[in-house]
This record gives structure tokens, C-alpha cells and sequence, in this order.
């Protein structure tokens, strides 16, 4: 399992069940370095030797490490990730005839037609012989906004 979380963004071995499960671990491949480091502080924190003093030694002192770094873990991966999922649901909420999408699988086109109660999107790839093909509304990686001289001119 954790092979595909080492892929670089963008490789084609991700598997969509795994994106879709899995996906705040694709936003970079920190999270492998910020686990082994913080296991490897436990590890090293077992291992060693207890000190010699009278009370004897408190087991809780990369406590504060560890639980510092699965917090840096969750502002920088985690958190990022959910905010760009919330958003592009706000987006695939929003999607109507006309809109200009990109597929998961890299296919561009334009929406004909939504159907929501089946999760069901049609898309127009091609202007000259008006081919269609039908998708699931998850299929839509993401929704290209107009640029600003489109609208202008």
C-alpha cells in the first residue's frame, strides 16, 4: 500500500479507489519522512538505556516530538487537502451545461449534460464530430475556470 504513496503526483500508478481513500497523502511525500522520523525518535527513546537516578526516568519525554510532528503533519497535508476537496465538491455541486472540465483520466470537454440523480455527466471532446462520452460526476478531476480575456472579448 504505502509503494503508491511514494509515486511521485501525477504518476499513473495510483489507483482511483486508493485516491480517493487515501488521497491527502498524494499532496507530497512528507508524510513517509514525518512518520519514520517520528518512529524512529520512539524507537530510539525505547531503546536507550535508562538513566541511573533515584526516582527513576520519565518515559514521556519525546512525547512532545512526536505529537509536535503528527501535528505538522496535519497543518501541512491534511488540512490542504480537505480544503481543495471541499472545494471541488462546492464545484462538481455547482457544475452545469456549458462548463469546461477536466477528467481524472487527463480528458478535456465540455458538459452537455448533468445528471445528478444517477451521478451521471456527459461531455462534449469533440467539436467536429460532436463526440460524447458519459462519465460519473467523481470522474471530474477539476472544473477550468473561463480565463479573464475569454470573457472580455
Amino acid at each position: 500500500m504505502w509503494r503508491y504513496a511514494l509515486v511521485p503526483y501525477g504518476a499513473s500508478l495510483y489507483d482511483t479507489r486508493f485516491r480517493q481513500f487515501y488521497g491527502f497523502f498524494e499532496a507530497t511525500t512528507l508524510f513517509p519522512l514525518l512518520l519514520q522520523t517520528s518512529l524512529l525518535l520512539v524507537a530510539q527513546a525505547e531503546a536507550a538505556p535508562a538513566p541511573a537516578q533515584d526516582g527513576g526516568g520519565s518515559g514521556f519525554g519525546l512525547w512532545p516530538a512526536v505529537i509536535a510532528s503528527l501535528v505538522a503533519m496535519y497543518l501541512i497535508m491534511i488540512r490542504p487537502e480537505r480544503r481543495r476537496e471541499r472545494e471541488l465538491q462546492q464545484k462538481l455541486e455547482a457544475l452545469k451545461k456549458n462548463d469546461r472540465v477536466i477528467t481524472t483520466g487527463g480528458i478535456y470537454g465540455v458538459v452537455t449534460n448533468v445528471r445528478r440523480e444517477v451521478d451521471e455527466v456527459t461531455l462534449k471532446v469533440d467539436e467536429d464530430s460532436n463526440t460524447k462520452l458519459r462519465v460519473t460526476l467523481r470522474s471530474i478531476a477539476r472544473v477550468v475556470e473561463p480565463a479573464a480575456d475569454d470573457s472580455a472579448g
